[in-house]
């Protein structure tokens, strides 16, 4: 649980980036840990708080979807949650997510409650099917090697969305030293666990 709770940029994208090293792997997971995210969130809709965001919003200039939607719930105090560890740990990513990521998936989490009749349902159907992607197939099928939860369930599920806005970052350009470290660092991590011979798929497991 520790090594949660500190703020070392590479030490956590390298924990993350030692079990998603292949790039279709990332991209399994730039698709379904973001669903994964909002489909909890669609859950957490359901927890409304006893304050009233859309009446406080409604003499902005904003239109009348994005008003109803502003509800103060569990989902917007996921995101936020999120977000400011993010920002902690990578301020320019933390709030880019924040912004691009984060609350909009509380805004249509919430939308997608209020519109949608059994949300939670649909939701729990977006959820698992998330998860035997990222497993099924990013891990065992293209990776080869069991997933990050399995050696820290706290770290993997709180870095999963930080390590997905950060390679869509790189991709644009941004932090190319840190880019570097961090692929040195997953290379040596990689090394190491192969001349141990720790959690890579056995033959046989690999087969199913």
């Amino acid at each position: 649980m520790s090594a949660l709770f500190h703020f070392d940029l590479l030490d956590q994208l390298s924990f993350y980036g030692s079990y998603h090293h292949k790039r279709l792997n990332q991209l399994v997971h730039g698709v379904f840990v973001p669903a994964i995210f909002w489909s909890i969130c669609v859950w957490l809709a359901y927890v409304v708080l006893p304050y009233d965001l859309p009446q406080q919003l409604s003499g902005w200039p904003l239109p009348d979807w994005l008003t109803s939607s502003c509800v103060a719930n569990g989902a917007l105090i996921l995101a936020s949650v999120y977000g400011a560890y993010y920002i902690l740990l990578e301020p320019f990513a933390g709030i880019t997510w924040t912004l691009f990521q984060g609350w909009p998936m509380w805004l249509t989490a919430t939308a997608f409650r209020q519109a949608v009749p059994h949300a939670w349902a649909w939701a729990l159907g977006v959820h698992l099917f998330s998860w035997y992607m990222q497993i099924h197939i990013g891990h065992i099928i293209i990776e080869g090697r069991k997933p990050a939860l399995t050696d820290s369930l706290f770290q993997s599920l709180a870095l999963a969305n930080l390590f997905v806005w950060m390679e869509t970052l790189f991709a644009l350009g941004y932090r190319p030293r840190l880019q570097a470290a961090l692929q040195e660092r997953v290379s040596e991590n990689l090394a190491d666990l192969r001349s141990q011979q720790q959690p890579l798929l056995k033959p046989q497991e690999q087969g199913k």
